[in-house]
């Protein structure tokens, strides 16, 4: 582009890990810290319960079994839209 003189510089920068503020992110964070409060943690039902009471709004958190994870193509339908 510089050298078709459409542009006189380009400037490339790159994100610095801890600072993105996507939603997604800013969302995985506000878990993480409510996670990382706890002293210990015993069962995954505790880490179920710590992610939908992290946001004040709460967060949708769909359980899955073993065997979804096993078939991923049949457990990721019920959950994940087609784009």
């Amino acid at each position: 582009m510089v050298a078709r003189e459409r542009f006189h510089k380009i400037y490339q920068y790159f994100p610095v890990r801890g600072h993105s503020f996507l939603q997604c992110d800013r969302n995985f964070g506000t878990a993480k810290r409510k996670i990382r409060k706890m002293d210990r943690i015993y069962a995954p039902q505790q880490y179920i319960d710590l992610i939908k009471t992290s946001k004040k709004a709460g967060f949708s958190v769909t359980q899955i079994s073993v065997k979804s994870v096993l078939t991923l193509r049949t457990g990721s339908r019920s959950s994940t839209k087609k784009t």
